[in-house]
This record gives C-alpha cells, structure tokens and sequence, in this order.
C-alpha cells in the first residue's frame, strides 16, 4: 500500500511514530516528575485483571481488523495491477480516432473502432519515434468485432474481437504474441487464409491448431484456420469485457473488413500501440513524456492519445 486515503503511507507512518514519541515520553515525564501518581495508576491493573484482559483484547481485535481490512485492499490492488501489466504487456500508450469520452476506461472497451487511423497519421507517429530512445516500438493495429463459429463443434460465440497486426511493425512487441508454452509466434509467417486464436476463443470454441473456423462479416461467413493457439493479451485481442480474440496480419483483416461499395480494402487502422524504453513493469515513469510527443505529433483534432497503462494502473490504485 502506498497511501491510505490519498495520504503517502510514509507520512502517515511518521506522524503516528511522531505521536507515540510524545505519548512514551509524556508517561516518562509523569514519571519522572510524579512517581507517586505514576504507582497509583499501575496498581489499577494488577487488581482490575477481567477489566484490563478485556481493554487489552480490544485493542488487538481492533489492531488485527483494520490490518485485515489494509491486507485485504493490498490483495485485491495487486492482482489487479498483476492482471493488467500482464494482459496490456508492452502496449503502453494508444493513438486512436477521438470518441466522446475523454479516456475510454480499460474495463468498457471500445472495441468496435469510432473512426480509422490513416495511413498518413501512422506514417507521421512511426517517423517521429523512429530513433526516440524513450520508445521501443510503434505497431499500427485494426479491431472490429465480429461473430465467430466453429462448425466441427457446432460452437458459436456472437462477439469475437478480430485483431489485425501488422508484422512489419511487430518490433517491441514480440514478447505479447506468445504461444502456450511462452515461445514468441511469428506472426510474419500467417497466410491470407491463417489465424492464431488466443487461450479465451480457443476455450469458449473448443478450438485447436489446424481447425478451420469461420467468421461472419457483413451477413456473409469466411472461412479461415486456426495455425495456432496463443496467450491472452491485449494485442490478441484480449479485453475486459470480450476477452475472446482471433489474430491475422494487418493486410489480411483490412481485406476481410473492406468497406462496401466500392472499396477494395480498408486503409489505416482502429488504433496505434505505442511501447515506451524497457518492461512492462518499469515504463510507467516514460508515460507523460512519450504520450505528449505522440500528441505533437499527430497535431489534429482527430485523433486522441491515451496513457492506457498508466491510467489503468492509476485506476487499480483508487
């Protein structure tokens, strides 16, 4: 715990040592200065025994329920902050087209995309990072939903979040696309017609490498394969509240989303993932810095930047 109703525990923990400072040293002085006074209060003890058990017992009761009630905030805050630098992994900050919220929260995703992020904006975000040693990696990424059916199974889910990732800008993201046994999937090596499914569509689709796997788009089913099975994150397609998800590159979902009439694919992406210098752990102090130099850079109305780590772990703390 680092504060306790706002209040940093290292002060809270000073002023208490301050005030049992001044409540030993006053007994001292009574001590020291009425020795009688100080004798007459002690043998109230010894001749109240049940009274002075009962005070005592009290003051532990009460002692071990607020330290229960501390343990237990402890508990729940960090395995939210665990649950959430593992899921977003390397994903730091987003740029995505403005909403009408200011911060969309992490536990309301907006999976279906309010607008695309052009190509011209991505090029701008990825030349102004490129060689910016606050960031590992800038990786342009589309999202829609969309229902997904396993017809071996006869297993449906109605909302599967689809996550198209472009591998040519995978660099600094290598470590969330893992498989089963935590060895990194080469996303480069997925064909027109491959996926990968993460562990929360493979578990609700009964799903395994090498079955075939439709999605519904626009009232009409493609038919995919599944090539392989990997660990939910953000980029995978893993959120609060859909945490099912397929992968496919970039081009292949821009193809599978294009927009009718007259539009032979989709152009851009819902949003671009920005990885700021080093972890996932140890980034958070980057996070002011990195999203201000995303903004100026982007310079439109558009678009708008989102600290989603650092505000998620700001969230989990409240």
């Amino acid at each position: 715990m680092s504060d306790l109703f706002g209040v940093p525990m290292t002060l809270v923990a000073l002023v208490l040592l301050g005030l049992l400072l001044a409540a030993v040293g006053s007994v001292a002085f009574v001590r020291y200065r009425q020795p009688i006074l100080f004798e007459i209060g002690l043998r109230n003890i010894p001749r109240r025994r049940a009274q002075s058990i009962l005070i005592v017992l009290g003051l532990m009761l009460s002692t071990v329920i607020f330290a229960a009630a501390l343990s237990t905030g402890d508990t729940v805050t960090y395995s939210i902050t665990n649950d959430t630098y593992e899921k977003l992994g390397r994903v730091d900050e987003i740029v995505q087209a403005r909403s009408n919220t200011l911060k969309p929260t992490f536990d309301d995703e907006q999976i279906a995309p309010v607008g695309i992020v052009n190509t011209n904006d991505i090029d701008t975000l990825i030349a102004a990072f490129n060689g910016d040693e606050n960031v590992d990696g800038v990786l342009p990424m589309l999202r829609f939903p969309a229902p997904v059916s396993n017809p071996i199974k006869k297993l449906t889910e109605p909302s599967v979040v689809i996550m198209g990732v472009d591998p040519r800008q995978l660099a600094g993201f290598q470590e969330d696309i893992l498989d089963t046994a935590g060895i990194p999937f080469d996303i480069s090596q997925l064909e027109r017609a491959q996926v990968v499914a993460n562990e929360s569509a493979a578990a609700a689709l009964d799903l395994q490498a090498g079955q075939r796997i439709e999605i519904l788009v626009n009232g009409a089913p493609r038919t995919v394969r599944v090539v392989g099975i990997v660990q939910d994150r953000y980029i995978t397609g893993w959120t609060l509240a859909e945490p099912a998800g397929i992968v496919m590159n970039l081009d292949t979902a821009q193809f599978l989303f294009s927009l009718p009439p007259g539009q032979n694919f989709l152009v851009g992406a819902s949003f671009v993932a920005i990885s700021n210098r080093g972890g996932v752990r140890d980034t958070l102090g980057l996070s002011k810095t990195v999203t201000q130099s995303a903004i100026d850079a982007v310079r439109t109305s558009r678009l708008q930047v989102i600290s989603l780590k650092a505000d998620s772990i700001d969230q989990a703390h409240d």
